[in-house]
């Protein structure tokens, strides 16, 4: 359970109120905060991961780096009120301690160690997972074991920390995907939980089918969830300098529940969902591109069969094959049965044709799907109303 401590008066409040006046505190959809976006560094990696550094905050903080000091000064009595059943700070081994605050709060503050630098921190939003963890090189446990946190934590299911030789991790469960804005100010770490469609007009959710035990269709040693995953990669270095966000239901050789994989486009509201896969015939002299599409579910303007249609026209296109047409999705397709998002699932060739099984294993030919699928999501932009 998460443990908090209550204080009696409302001082953070107070202090929420300084920093906005001189617009430190970074809010969901300020000009601040798209000034901060700018500066952050941005990589994505594994299994639904994105990371980022922080930026810590310029001359302004000096403004009010002592009125601060002042109000924290008159206020350091709270009550703990033991939630997880334990009745002491100290009986509490690795849970993340809380203050929480009466007045308003569109922020979380979390107190550093004196001689951690910005550099030091790292963000790892584990949205597959619905978790954000914050790497603090330098740190120690103990630090965290007597300084709270306080603010907004309503977004927080769980917290916890982990001690490693180096550094500490805080590790926050959330209750739904959200994207963080951070500035590190007055020897604390601000951050404000943003859902994606706050700051993001384009977003997609791109899967590659299989992975991890699930090897998909195979033929000589060829495995279908290796040919996903090496388009999703390479398409990832096309989509990167593009201004839309994509949430990757995995980057590495693991396998996401079907729960997972597809609950996260509906829970970002994804303008589209892609399931990428390789198909596997009986009859080996079956070659070229389809795609599959839940007919039973309407969505006015752009829909699911038009995004099927343009997949398969582009990417057929892009790599000189056939284009097999489209499908309404059968019982077994339970990937895009509940989405309320378009979504269709493309199959990029057929690894049980001996000729497009030698195709997948060339880069330039990867290349080409890759082409394909980008042509594909940026006529889908042009198409939506």
């Amino acid at each position: 359970m998460l443990q908090k401590i209550f204080k009696r008066t409302t001082v953070y409040s107070l202090i929420l109120a300084i920093l906005s006046i001189v617009g430190i505190v970074i809010l969901a959809g300020s000009e601040s905060m798209e000034a901060d976006a700018a500066s952050l560094e941005e990589r994505t990696f594994g299994e639904g991961i994105s990371a980022s550094y922080t930026e810590e905050a310029d001359e302004q903080t000096a403004v009010v780096q002592e009125a601060i000091e002042d109000i924290l000064e008159t206020d350091s009595e709270a009550v703990q009120l033991a939630y997880s059943g334990k009745e002491t700070v100290d009986e509490v081994n690795d849970t993340v301690m809380f203050v929480e605050e009466s007045g308003m709060s569109n922020y979380l503050e979390i107190p550093l160690p004196s001689a951690t630098e910005a550099k030091d921190i790292l963000f790892e939003n584990h949205y597959m997972e619905k978790e954000l963890r914050i790497i603090i090189s330098k740190a120690e446990e103990s630090f965290y074991r007597n300084n709270v946190l306080s603010g907004n934590s309503a977004p927080i299911v769980k917290a916890n920390f982990e001690e490693y030789a180096d550094r500490v991790v805080l590790i926050f469960e959330t209750d739904d995907i959200y994207e963080y804005k951070s500035i590190m100010s007055n020897g604390s770490l601000y951050i404000s939980f943003m859902k994606p469609r706050e700051i993001y007009d384009r977003i997609i959710v791109i899967d590659p089918a299989c992975g991890g035990m699930d090897s998909g269709n195979t033929s000589d040693g060829l495995l279908e969830k290796d040919i996903n995953l090496k388009v999703v990669q390479k398409l990832k270095e096309k989509l990167d300098k593009e201004d839309i966000k994509v949430y990757y239901t995995r980057l590495e050789d693991v396998n996401p529940t079907l729960e997972s994989r597809m609950g996260i486009a509906n829970d970002v509201r994804a303008d589209m969902f892609i399931q990428i896969r390789t198909d596997g015939k009986k009859d080996s002299s079956i070659y070229g591109v389809s795609a599959i599409y839940n007919g039973e579910f309407f969505i006015p303007g752009f829909g699911n069969e038009d995004l099927a249609n343009i997949l398969v026209n582009e990417v057929s296109d892009a790599v000189k094959s056939k284009a097999l047409g489209i499908e309404n999705a059968t019982e077994g397709h339970d990937e895009i049965k509940n989405l309320t998002v378009p979504a269709a699932l493309i199959s990029l060739g057929c690894i049980s044709n001996p000729q497009e099984a030698i195709l997948f294993t060339k880069d330039d030919y990867i290349e080409k799907i890759c082409d394909g699928l980008y042509n594909a999501i940026m006529k889908a932009y042009e198409a939506m109303p």
